[in-house]
């Protein structure tokens, strides 16, 4: 038997409706992709032409590292 991962689906209210969402940031963890974050989503949005607020949202966020912690833009895929 494997230990399955999931990459964690939820429901987030945009605009006063229920959109299941998946965490970019956990699906580019997920597949272990080596390109940094912030180009990765950003040619994968050019590349399959996602459309905002349909395909995917963007929100603050802070991003820690140690001690240190920064603004960060984050995405909810659907």
């Amino acid at each position: 038997m494997t230990n399955a991962i999931f990459i964690p689906i939820t429901q987030k209210q945009i605009e006063g409706e229920a959109v299941q969402t998946v965490d970019a940031r956990a699906l580019h963890t997920f597949l272990g992709v080596k390109t940094p974050f912030k180009q990765w989503i950003e040619r994968r949005i050019s590349d399959y032409t996602f459309l905002f607020n349909r395909d995917f949202w963007e929100f603050s966020g802070k991003k820690t590292f140690g001690i240190f912690s920064k603004e960060a833009t984050e995405y909810a895929l659907s």
